[in-house]
């Protein structure tokens, strides 16, 4: 469902019919609505795709002519040939993300004809509908912004500042919006120093306009939180914005807990404890017990040789099983809130300053042999950096993808990134199945060694 000012056919686009296309006769162009009877050039569907975007969003109709009368309703319905409607909506495609900048959100529908309704089953309409956007202002590649202006069917370019300060004032608002979101992930403890926290923050796209199609209810969010085997959350309560999940003690092996947030509008936030090893840490988080890996002698030699004595080291082996944890019960969330992707993510890792990483690899031992070991210098860490936002991967209908294991890989490219480590590192990028078989391992290696922990501490 969007957040959209106007829908002449009170159903989603996916939903639509030839018979719909009845309703048009008495819809206007204007401010929401296009028509044209036969297929323009891609360049001026990017143009009036940019419009859209930087106004209050609309509906391109292409195949659809124009009434002659006053009304400049819908007046025929020629359509496209049929046969060739794919290949044209994937040239429009390709013109629209190469020729407006950013790329805005829009969805396309192909309408066939059918007996019973006005379309020639012979014909085909397309649809394109664009939300408003929030990431204006969309420049076409001509270098001018256009907007939708009144009754006018064509966009116009922008020339009044004003309108131009708008636009951007809409990104801004979006942005800080964000902000405002991360704001609400928790603190790290007081006066606790001994761990960092990892946020990831997942969110539809675009957000703010593209909302979910059924509103969460608590029994909903707690049947997605408790019922997981990988990834337990039964300390389930509401919240302003939404419902807030919690792992108990009884959960989680580590003494701080996973927390889930998730949002009426589709975002969610979830935060969960890195922790640090050191020679000054209470006996739980002692350095010795990185060698119980089956990589820590070996690093901690690397660490020793490398003058590191002293600084913490932060625990990347429990990460992987966390972040699988995240998408497989986002996937969840995406079939039970009926908005399917896209979505994007950010990750982020706060409390990192003057500590080094260890992932208890030999892919990574072979990399500090020879670079050295990362040595993180910033309180708080962001990949993408800024306010940008990772797309992630979707199930296609014509492709045979995992989307659960690419976006696990790249949530884990993003914190690896962070942390100064390169992804070839993981073998995620492909090109090595050997060191990825290593890293899906050492979650078994890091439940035994904070069993090891457990029984020496508990």
């Amino acid at each position: 469902m969007f957040n959209a000012e106007y829908n002449p056919f009170g159903k989603r686009l996916a939903e639509l019919e030839a018979t719909d296309l009845e309703k048009l006769r008495q819809v206007s162009e204007g401010w929401y609505i296009e028509y044209k009877s036969a297929l323009p050039t891609p360049n001026k569907v990017a143009k009036a795709v940019a419009a859209f975007a930087n106004t209050y969003g609309g509906w391109l109709f292409i195949g659809i002519e124009e009434a002659q009368n006053r009304q400049r309703t819908a007046g025929g319905f020629p359509g496209l040939d049929a046969t060739k409607i794919a290949g044209e909506d994937e040239r429009l495609r390709n013109s629209i993300a190469a020729n407006i900048f950013p790329t805005p959100y829009f969805e396309t529908k192909h309408i066939y004809g059918s007996t019973d309704a006005t379309l020639p089953p012979s014909r085909a309409v397309i649809v394109i509908f664009v939300p408003r956007s929030s990431e204006t202002p969309h420049i076409h590649s001509d270098g001018r912004i256009y907007r939708r202006v009144g009754d006018q069917s064509d966009p116009k370019h922008e020339v009044d500042p004003y309108q131009v300060q708008k636009l951007s004032a809409r990104k801004a608002d979006l942005e800080s919006k964000v902000e405002e979101r991360l704001a609400l992930a928790p603190p790290l403890p007081q006066g606790e120093r001994g761990l960092s926290l990892v946020d990831v923050i997942i969110r539809p796209r675009p957000w703010g306009e593209r909302l979910p199609d059924h509103e969460l209810t608590y029994e909903d969010f707690y049947d997605v939180m408790a019922n997981d085997s990988v990834m337990p959350i039964s300390n389930c309560f509401t919240s302003p914005y939404g419902f807030i999940g919690r792992q108990s003690a009884g959960e989680v092996q580590l003494e701080y807990n996973a927390v889930w947030q998730y949002h009426h509008d589709g975002l969610s936030l979830v935060t969960m404890p890195l922790l640090h090893f050191s020679e000054n840490s209470p006996p739980d988080k002692h350095l010795q017990y990185l060698q119980y890996y089956s990589q820590g002698p070996a690093y901690l030699s690397e660490y020793e040789k490398r003058g590191l004595k002293g600084y913490p080291v932060i625990d990347l082996n429990w990460l992987l099983a966390f972040l699988t944890g995240v998408i497989k019960k986002h996937a969840v969330i995406e079939n039970k809130s009926k908005l399917p992707p896209p979505y994007e993510a950010k990750l982020r890792i706060r409390n990192t300053s003057r500590v080094v990483p260890f992932l208890g690899v030999k892919s990574y031992l072979d990399f500090i042999g020879k670079s050295g070991i990362p040595f993180i210098t910033t309180a708080d860490l962001q990949f993408p950096p800024g306010r940008g936002f990772s797309q992630l991967a979707a199930a296609s209908d014509t492709e045979a993808i995992d989307p659960v294991g690419i976006n696990v890989g790249v949530l884990f490219a993003l914190a690896l990134n962070c942390v100064g480590i390169p992804i070839h590192v993981s073998g995620i990028d492909g090109g090595d199945g050997a060191k990825l078989n290593e890293v899906v391992n050492i979650t078994a290696e890091a439940k035994n060694v904070q069993n090891i922990i457990n029984g020496q501490t508990g």
